[in-house]
């Protein structure tokens, strides 16, 4: 009611392999030297020449420190960022068991367009059977964050899953505009007294909220999600 959603760390995931790709640093000696050289430049901008120089050759002698600096690195991300997710389904039974309280609960609709910002943007994740390996001196920063932050194992496809990841202000549960949300689906065993509750709030809110109602199809195993009128 208050218009906030939450951003996890995904290190508090339901998923031990979700955000945790395999750390590597394999490569030509060039590859990792370039590659450390341009990581020190873009962390240490006022730092020498020479000096980046030399740090750089110090940290390749230490192979071992590099790998484990790498790991600290992913878990720090794990740690550090927050990740708020969504879902291009509405009607899937799993995730109205798992995600709103056997569904008693509800489901947001957000529009997809508005959720950009100048911090973020929704990312489509991937799934694969495979880990991710994570290669610092062969994936840009850009590469790195989707391969820690966007690939999932393969048995969570049926989510459909979009992300919206926080790199500035972390884990957390923070306001979103009036206008992002257009909908609210009750769920196919929410109570009378929540659904009540949710439209007085949309009405006194006077913003463009569709309601809509789950429904148990009569024939097969799915969710109907049908347009609710106006009394509740």
């Amino acid at each position: 009611m208050n218009r906030r959603m939450y951003w996890a760390a995904p290190n508090t995931f339901n998923d031990p392999f979700d955000c945790a790709p395999v750390p590597d640093f394999s490569g030509t000696a060039r590859e990792m030297t370039l590659k450390l050289r341009e990581t020190l430049r873009r962390n240490f901008p006022d730092m020498a020449r020479w000096e980046i120089k030399r740090l750089a050759k110090s940290r390749l002698e230490n192979r071992d420190e590099l790998i484990d600096g790498l790991r600290e690195r992913v878990e720090e991300t794990r740690r550090t960022y927050g990740v708020c997710c969504f879902s291009e389904r509405n009607d899937h039974l799993l995730m109205w068991g798992h995600y709103a309280e056997s569904h008693k609960g509800i489901a947001l609709r957000f529009r997809t367009a508005q959720l950009e910002t100048p911090h973020w943007a929704p990312l489509k994740v991937e799934y694969s059977q495979d880990r991710p390996i994570v290669n610092v001196a062969k994936y840009e920063n850009d590469e790195l964050i989707r391969k820690t932050l966007l690939i999932k194992p393969e048995p969570w496809s049926y989510e459909q899953e979009w992300r919206l990841v926080n790199f500035h202000d972390g884990p957390g549960v923070y306001h979103f505009r009036p206008e992002f949300l257009d909908g609210i689906i009750f769920g196919a065993a929410t109570s009378d007294d929540l659904k009540r509750e949710i439209a007085s709030w949309v009405k006194e809110s006077r913003k463009p909220v569709s309601l809509y109602q789950a429904e148990l199809d009569n024939r097969r195993y799915e969710l109907r999600i049908n347009l609710q009128d106006e009394a509740v």
